[in-house]
């Protein structure tokens, strides 16, 4: 009875009956032996695939501390998280007088900006009663937008004292005096209240308008709302707004000025753990803010976007920002043939600018030009055209720093900043170096 049951399939490697007649299997020795071979070959493998794990994660630490030291001593500083401003009740938005605060991109400049008394980062305004015999006989006052703000300069290489410095040595019989007023996102418009309050007050000879390829835009107040963050209906600078027979009437700025804050629903949703963990690591790492620095201008985009579609709800200005066409960024293309019928009306609404600098130039006595600055092409490009035909119209010259450049054998790139449009010191200069030339061949605009 033993021997059959032995015989049954109780032997060692056979399997085993579960008594209902299927056989259960045993390993066998030659599996054993097998597994006994290729355990340590496993274990070996493991071991190398571990030990170059670790020296994988031992380099990338190493690359992480030296992009991080290189960061720490590139960054000189970082940005101030806020700026010191406030809203006068005639030219609206400005920085607090004697203010002073850190601009950097993180990539091009770091510069400590500082504010003059009346809320501009110049030096103090040139004013006729600013010595007797000494009184300079051209006072010039520049007027316009982040390009004369130069936050991204000390006001050393500006194109008001680069003015001064060059005319000293080709033209020291002008004795021109220069000032600048300038904010950044704004428009010929906006910079009215500029004038009104601070400018008039210099009895400039000379009042040089800077024209960028965005003015035309913000100039209108619904583009401009998109580019500035504030609301097209209460912003903190002087407006524009066409009525109902379609004259214009200027609106005072807001003195709250209310942003547009519908985007931020849009842009910050609930926080996930790749949010957090990345929000960190800006936080605490110099190298991930100059990445994030270099990604800054899809991150912009992410904004503007988020703007026009919370403004568009607007019925008012939905037929200008619904389809956004042609537009890059908050700006229209005025470069191109077709534009869309924001891009229209924003041109009626640079014309009506002109018109009211042109009127306080006839009123007050000083001679108006324009500088149109190396972004806005030359002759025969439409965007330069364009500009050039609504200041034609109204007897306004216009100062082509394009062209200037050209002439003198330079690369129009080399005006800016590698990763910032803005003027760079060359771009100030040969700004200064166009309108010198000018000035000289127009020596009666200084009287």
């Amino acid at each position: 009875m033993t021997t059959s049951r032995r015989r049954s399939g109780a032997r060692w490697g056979r399997g085993q009956s579960d008594g209902q007649g299927a056989v259960r299997r045993r390993p066998g020795k030659a599996v054993l032996r097998l597994a006994a071979r290729v355990t340590p070959r496993l274990r070996g493998r493991a071991r190398v695939v571990a030990v170059n794990a670790a020296w994988t994660l031992v380099g990338l630490i190493l690359v992480a501390l030296a992009a991080e030291g290189w960061a720490r001593a590139k960054v000189r500083f970082l940005p101030a998280e806020s700026r010191p401003h406030y809203v006068h009740p005639v030219a609206g938005r400005i920085y607090v007088a004697d203010s002073e605060f850190h601009h950097t991109n993180m990539l091009d400049y770091w510069n400590v900006a500082r504010a003059n008394q009346w809320g501009f980062l110049d030096r103090p305004p040139v004013l006729p009663e600013n010595g007797q015999d000494g009184e300079p006989s051209c006072r010039v006052a520049v007027v316009g937008d982040s390009f004369v703000d130069a936050k991204e300069l000390p006001v050393s290489d500006k194109l008001q004292v680069r003015l001064e410095e060059i005319a000293r040595k080709r033209l020291p019989a002008l004795r021109i005096a220069a000032s600048a007023f300038g904010h950044s996102a704004t428009g010929q418009i906006n910079q009215l209240g500029y004038y009104d309050e601070f400018v008039s007050r210099t009895s400039p000879h000379v009042v040089v308008l800077v024209f960028v390829h965005n003015d035309f835009s913000d100039n209108f107040p619904p583009l401009h709302a998109v580019g500035s963050g504030y609301h097209a209906d209460r912003s903190p600078w002087i407006t524009a707004h066409r009525l109902d027979d379609g004259a214009f009437e200027l609106l005072p700025p807001n003195l709250v000025g209310e942003r547009i804050r519908l985007e931020l629903g849009v842009l910050r949703p609930r926080p996930t753990l790749v949010r957090r963990i990345k929000r960190l690591a800006v936080s605490a790492s110099y190298f991930a803010k100059i990445v994030e620095a270099k990604t800054a201008r899809m991150s912009l985009k992410l904004y503007l976007d988020a703007r026009r579609e919370a403004l568009a709800r607007d019925p008012r200005y939905a037929p200008w920002l619904s389809e956004w066409g042609n537009y890059a960024l908050h700006n229209i293309d005025f470069g191109t043939r077709d534009l869309p019928p924001a891009g229209s009306v924003a041109l009626e609404y640079t014309g009506f600018a002109l018109d009211q600098w042109k009127l306080r130039s006839e009123r007050d006595g000083f001679v108006l030009a324009i500088l149109s600055a190396h972004m806005m092409g030359t002759q025969g490009n439409l965007r330069f055209e364009r500009l050039k035909g609504l200041a034609s119209s109204r007897n306004i010259p216009v100062v082509d720093q394009h062209a200037y450049i050209l002439r003198q054998g330079r690369r129009i790139r080399d005006a800016h900043w590698a990763h910032d449009a803005h003027w760079n010191a060359r771009g100030h200069r040969w700004a200064a170096e166009a309108l010198l030339e000018w000035l000289e061949a127009n020596r009666e605009a200084c009287g």
